[in-house]
């Protein structure tokens, strides 16, 4: 059964008024209700004008997957370094091991392929949501322009399947990132040139999964 909570998170995150009328196709799970509007403007996208800035539309970005907005949190020589370990799992199930790092036009790649899988407005509509635990450390230096955050985090996918029989479902994620940042004096804004991933436990990382998306596994759920 859908939960009416879930369908509403999904609905303010994606801002889709039309979603209602998908799951009434599928079968009318739920009573339908105004969306109401997306938080955290998932509909916009503007830059980041300080290093706590880029963590915060970080979340919206994720939450929304949004785009434009995660790729204006991006510098040009962004890169993306997953856990060694994570890769090396990779080699040893007998796939494809990602590159260490990559670059932006892979990141890019990697975050398209994740929206198409999650919020494609025919077969999934969802959701991610991104929370920094534990006890976040943040520098930040207004001289040298350059500042760094470490974080564990939980990112939890949320979606909802819209063919029959319509399901609601989450993917869940832990790791710890560090972010380093820095003020791009061209156009006054911060952003990420620089992310490192680390697992902590059982549960996948978010570099494990975005390697098992790069490497064109079998990353989507049924």
């Amino acid at each position: 059964m859908i939960h009416t909570a879930t369908v509403d998170r999904i609905v303010r995150a994606a801002g889709l008024l039309s979603a209602a009328g998908w799951l009434c196709m599928a079968g009318c799970f739920f009573e339908p209700r105004d969306a109401e509007p997306p938080g955290g403007g998932g509909g916009t996208s503007e830059p980041a004008k300080s290093p706590e800035e880029v963590t915060e539309k970080l979340v919206t970005a994720f939450e929304t997957f949004h785009r434009p907005q995660y790729q204006l949190l991006l510098a040009g020589d962004f890169r993306f370094v997953p856990d060694r370990a994570d890769s090396t799992d990779l080699a040893d199930a007998g796939h494809t091991p990602f590159e260490e790092p990559w670059g932006l036009a892979r990141e890019e790649d990697v975050f398209s392929r994740i929206q198409s899988c999650f919020n494609n407005s025919q077969t999934k509509m969802g959701t991610m949501d991104l929370e920094y635990t534990g006890n976040p450390i943040a520098t930040d230096s207004s001289v040298t322009g350059y500042s760094t955050y470490e974080s564990d985090y939980d990112l939890t996918v949320y979606y909802v399947t819209l063919v029959s029989p319509s399901r609601e479902d989450s993917v869940l994620f832990d790791g710890s990132m560090k972010l380093f940042i820095r003020y791009e004096s061209n156009d006054g804004t911060y952003r990420i040139y620089r992310w490192e991933d680390f697992r902590k436990g059982a549960l996948r990382s978010w570099g494990y999964y975005k390697g098992e998306v790069a490497a064109s596994l079998s990353y989507c759920p049924d």
